[in-house]
């Protein structure tokens, strides 16, 4: 006893290894938390056996390892229920044997069971180093692997996306464009039929027309012929007079008394010659209905052209309407890329989230590494145990700084769960107002489809406007002509009457020319000279008549050439029509396509972005959960290491000659099978008194259950010691103050 000697604090820090930083705590997986299921059975039951060797205890380990996928992801593991103890009195002097509980004695020599122990105590840390070692690799490949395998996805999922997308686009402008296309048919056809009508009116009307011209030239020849036959009839006349001029002389006298009767045949001739006039009147009111029929017809030919004039402005309307097609499929290219845009925006806006969750990891990792350094620290502080009240009043302060770090750091945490909100508020704004300017953008689109509509009903409108019109002035036409046509079987019959009454006066004329010959041989040259005249006059009317003829017939024909012009330009003008129509068609169905496509990507992306928002509102939700188990981790960490650092305070201020053997348990846990004893030589203090040395001891023996427990969770182990032992293990035990760590585990 008086040769043990204390150990230094550099062979000490040497013996215990400082704990390597970690890379990241933050990222890991809850599957590789330590479990502690067995300690609460280990500490209750002890067996008197040898602990095993290294070789051993190392095999035990691998053997009851728990794999990772035992511990649920969500949940961390559940320590076992403290069993809280009655306290007991204090035993007698005289020691009470147990029949279950049997102890060791102390070894002969302290060299030996210092050597057991420095076989025993690195063993543990370099299991753990490995342990964590291996267990950050493999969460670095299981990161990278993730990280290759989201990409990928994300990749397949846009591809797909944009191919649905554009399918179901093409698809809903095909249906509009088939639309479209039944619609514009049946116009086509109303249109045909019109046309059609129109050209069998003209047609009709053009038959009745040349059958009017038809009976007017029978009507002449007719006349005609009378004319012949009056002056045929007049020169058998004047063969008559010339052979009754014998005859005139001997009648002078019967001429005398017919002078009488040949002034009544004069009353009969003034009245031929006024039905004569009124024939020329008749002949002048059919010259002029002929007039208002060629002005009817130059009013159609004007009309033709105003409906041509009206084809060219729907042309021109409809070349202003491709236009606006045009203006509206590059506006509709100009939407997907705003939109990607937009997507791009908020993608970069994610990326900086992301970085800085990655700074607010990196300082989480800056601030464990801080509190490795400061075990560091303390560990090399520990070596100077001459100085125990400064380097308590240093620990003190430390600690201080590190409670002040660690509330910053709960500042830090809560700013950026401030900023998180307010970046997924302002994200969330910004899909609003996205998905405002698209609705906007297709309700301008609506009405400019509505104003198309108008005008096409206008045009409608407009064009059955004309067909009504040109259809009452067919029916005035056909009114005119029945009107025409009862006017010259009128003057049909008047001629039949005319022409009975002369052939019955010439009758009676022959009969009185036999009975007065010799009054008329007197007036007879007279007559002749009058009648000279009036077939001058009759020769000249009829000679300005086939004049006229002859001209209306070269402007009928000059007219029926202007029909055939304007009957091949109204095929050009179809020609085109048609053309033009199929224009519209194509970029109808093309404005459809484009439409459909684009209400299908707006709906796409409304819902890859609301996907986007809930994924990241489930990360964020994830991050924070991984947060409150790394602070509860990190808590049970700092609690397991002030434990240990206790415990190392107890075994360095604890002589090796005074430490008791300790009985084994019967079911070690992983923990328990190789316990860290680090004991120091004695130094030159082995002077102390007995009282020290046993309230040590107790000391020991009261702390090993397990270097994973916290100060607070199980009751110590009880041995049966004696009384004065009982008494100054329950005087020398140190006041528990409130720790920190524990403050904040209770306040979570």
């Amino acid at each position: 006893m008086a040769g043990a000697r204390k150990r230094a604090g550099s062979q000490i820090a040497s013996a215990i290894r400082p704990k390597s930083p970690r890379k990241s705590t933050v990222a890991e997986s809850l599957g590789t938390q330590i479990p502690k299921e067995n300690f609460g059975d280990a500490k209750r039951t002890q067996i008197q056996e040898k602990p095993p060797p290294l070789e051993k205890v190392f095999k035990k380990r691998d053997v009851q390892r728990v794999p990772r996928c035992e511990t649920p992801i969500n949940k961390p593991p559940k320590s076992p229920k403290p069993e809280v103890k009655p306290f007991e009195k204090p035993t007698p002097s005289i020691p009470v044997k147990s029949p279950k509980k049997k102890f060791k004695k102390l070894p002969k020599t302290p060299e030996s069971l210092w050597k057991d122990i420095k076989n025993l105590s690195p063993g543990t840390g370099a299991i753990l180093d490995c342990f964590m070692k291996q267990h950050n690799e493999s969460l670095s490949n299981l990161k990278r692997r993730d990280s290759m395998t989201s990409k990928k996805m994300r990749e397949i999922t846009m591809d797909a996306l944009k191919k649905n997308t554009e399918n179901v686009s093409l698809n809903k402008k095909l249906a509009n464009t088939q639309l479209e296309l039944t619609h514009l048919k049946k116009e086509l056809a109303d249109q045909m039929e019109k046309n059609t009508e129109n050209i069998n009116k003209f047609k009709k009307i053009n038959q009745k027309f040349t059958e009017c011209e038809k009976n007017y030239d029978k009507e002449l020849g007719i006349i005609k012929a009378c004319v012949e036959m009056k002056n045929s009839e007049v020169k058998a006349a004047q063969s008559r007079i010339g052979e009754q001029d014998r005859e005139l002389k001997n009648m002078q006298q019967t001429n005398r008394e017919l002078a009488g009767a040949m002034s009544n045949y004069k009353l009969e001739m003034e009245k031929a010659q006024m039905n004569n006039s009124e024939i020329l009147t008749h002949l002048t009111e059919l010259t002029q209905a002929y007039d208002a029929l060629k002005h009817q017809f130059n009013d159609l030919s004007a009309q033709k052209d105003i409906c041509e004039a009206n084809i060219v402005q729907l042309s021109t309307e409809l070349n202003a309407k491709m236009v606006t097609c045009s203006e509206l499929e590059d506006r509709v290219e100009q939407l997907p890329i705003e939109a990607n845009k937009a997507l791009s925006k908020l993608q970069n806006e994610l990326e900086a989230n992301q970085m800085r969750c990655q700074e607010q990891q990196r300082l989480t990792d800056q601030a464990e590494k801080e509190l490795e350094l400061s075990r560091n620290e303390i560990n090399t502080l520990k070596t100077l145990m001459e100085e125990r009240e400064r380097s308590h009043i240093i620990l003190t302060g430390e600690r201080q700084k590190m409670t002040a770090r660690l509330v910053e750091l709960v500042d830090i945490n809560e700013h950026y769960s401030k900023e998180l909100a307010d970046t997924n508020l302002k994200h969330s704004q910004d899909m609003k107002k996205a998905a405002y300017k698209h609705e906007t953008a297709i309700r301008e689109l609506k009405s400019q489809l509505d104003k198309a509509s108008l005008d096409f009903t206008k045009l409608k409108d407009s064009s059955e406007a004309l067909q009504k019109e040109k259809l009452l002035e067919a029916s005035q036409l056909q009114g005119e002509i029945d009107a025409l046509k009862l006017h010259r079987n009128n003057e049909q019959e008047v001629i039949t009457k005319l022409s009975n009454e002369l052939e019955i006066k010439t009758y009676s004329f022959e009969e009185k020319l036999k009975v007065q010959h010799d009054q008329l041989s007197n007036r007879m040259q007279v007559m002749r000279t009058e009648f000279e005249t009036e077939s001058q006059r009759a020769a000249v009317e009829i000679e300005r008549l086939t004049v006229a003829l002859q001209q209306k017939d070269e402007r009928f024909k000059t007219q029926q050439e202007k029909l055939r012009s304007l009957l091949t330009d109204h095929d050009k003008l179809k020609d085109t029509l048609a053309h033009l129509e199929a224009k519209h068609e194509k970029m109808a169905n093309e404005f459809s396509a484009s439409k459909f496509q684009f209400s299908q990507e707006l709906k796409t992306q409304k819902d890859n972005l609301m996907k986007k928002v809930s994924g990241l509102e489930l990360e964020i939700k994830n991050k924070e959960a991984k947060m409150l188990e790394l602070e509860r981790d990190k808590n049970n960490e700092m609690a397991v290491l002030q434990f240990k650092m206790n415990r190392i305070n107890s075994v360095i201020d604890q002589p090796v000659t005074t430490i008791s053997k300790l009985p084994e348990p019967k079911g070690l846990s992983k923990t328990q099978s190789n316990p860290n004893k680090v004991q120091p030589e004695s130094d030159g203090f082995s002077s102390t008194s007995s009282k020290k040395r046993t309230v040590r001891r107790h000391r020991i023996t009261t702390i090993h259950a397990s270097d994973f427990e916290s100060e607070d969770d199980l009751p110590i182990v009880k041995e049966h010691t004696s009384g004065k032992r009982a008494k100054l293990s329950a005087f020398v035990r140190p006041q528990e103050e409130p720790d920190l760590f524990d403050m904040l585990k209770r306040s979570n």
